[in-house]
């Protein structure tokens, strides 16, 4: 994971002594200054920044007001001009900060920074929202801009686990607290060794577990199709975190059940299971008959393109060409091939031991196709109530 969203474009209305004039990720905290034993003054968003380039991120978003951007933004960038004046002067103060500068400056210049500006604080939610298309389809950590941690050694941890489980769409990190005013409240619940997240409150007035949310997430893309169906909170704000139901029925849509994204070869699977047939057939050209929904066909209506020629196959009594389904003893992939028999079948889907596949002149209930032996069904449409 190489892609981070910060956020700073909240008002800081609870250090708005402060703040008002002076964006709270520009508040000043001592730290080390990895040059000597002295500490040394650095804004939130430096320290934010640091931590995260020293564990492997190159691209960030930062989400600014329209009010504090120049600030924030002339602190991130390179101003060489300034360390020259530094390094002409003598005093060790001088020399020191040229030093501390000098490092940060090296690493804003390995990295990708994009400035996106949030004209009004609509949420944390509509912040990130706004970072949508400069994190594309990479999965990415979401950080807010006025809360850093002295070491982000727990950052390894937490990408891994988001990078090696598929099933995972969202990181939340925990923290056990006695107090949780002012804090999103998460429930946890074992599954498969890992605590998985059941239920997640905004500010709660009545907490059910003790367990608050920080300000650090991993996501996976998915999350911007889920903040655009979210309903706006108060004050219109587009909320990060979503009622329990919102989040359900988001997951039953745009995921799957049991949160679970079908692979190609799984949907397949779904597919021949409920003789689902999708463009692998219907490119052959095929009439309702020949696709098992003659069944669907009127021939009493009255005239309409195409009546003609399902008049005449059903008179007939015979199909030239259908597709079937199957079930094999061993594994056979999809394409053309010739049965024992001299029959030229098209397998168009297949998954191993079954799928589907387009004959001519049907008769037979088995075909043998180098020595793997088809069982032949006849397909059933799905009946929807």
């Amino acid at each position: 994971m190489k892609t981070a969203v910060i956020t700073t474009g909240g008002l800081g209305t609870r250090e708005a002594t402060i703040t008002k004039s002076n964006p709270k990720t520009m508040l000043p905290v001592y730290t080390n200054s990895n040059y000597d034993s002295d500490p040394v003054l650095k804004p939130i968003i430096e320290l934010i920044f640091d931590g995260l380039f020293d564990k492997g991120f190159r691209r960030f978003c930062i989400i600014v007001s329209s009010n504090h951007k120049n600030i924030i933004k002339n602190h991130l960038t390179p101003d060489r001009a300034f360390l020259e004046l530094l390094s002409k002067r003598n005093a060790y103060h001088d020399k020191r900060f040229v030093k501390i500068l000098s490092r940060l400056y090296k690493k804003i210049e390995k990295s990708e920074i994009v400035w996106v500006s949030q004209k009004t604080p609509m949420g944390f939610g509509h912040a990130l929202l706004s970072a949508k298309k400069f994190v594309d389809d990479d999965n990415f950590l979401l950080h807010a801009g006025d809360t850093y941690f002295p070491n982000y050694e727990f950052l390894s941890k937490f990408v891994k686990l988001f990078k090696t489980d598929n099933k995972i769409t969202c990181n939340l990190l925990l923290e056990s607290k006695k107090r949780l005013d002012g804090y999103g409240i998460a429930q946890i619940k074992k599954q498969n060794g890992q605590n998985r997240v059941f239920d997640v409150e905004e500010k709660p007035k009545q907490p059910k577990s003790n367990l608050a949310i920080l300000p650090v997430y991993a996501f996976k893309p998915v999350i911007f199709d889920a903040l655009k169906r979210t309903n706006h909170g108060k004050d219109s704000k587009i909320d990060l975190i979503m009622k329990n139901d919102q989040i359900k029925n988001f997951i039953e849509e745009k995921i799957g059940l049991n949160n679970k994204k079908l692979s190609t070869n799984e949907w397949d699977g779904v597919r021949i299971l409920y003789q689902i047939l999708s463009y692998n057939e219907y490119k052959h050209d095929l009439l309702p008959s020949e696709i098992g929904l003659d069944h669907l066909v009127d021939l009493k209506k009255g005239c309409y393109p195409g009546q003609e020629i399902h008049a005449r196959m059903e008179s007939r009594g015979k199909l030239k060409k259908k597709i079937m389904k199957f079930n094999s003893d061993s594994d056979i992939l999809s394409g053309k091939f010739l049965t024992d028999n001299k029959k030229k079948i098209n397998i168009t889907t297949s998954i191993g031991k079954s799928g589907f596949f387009l004959i001519n002149n049907i008769g037979e209930e088995k075909l043998i196709i180098d020595n793997v032996t088809l069982e032949i069904n006849e397909l059933k449409s799905i009946k929807i109530s």
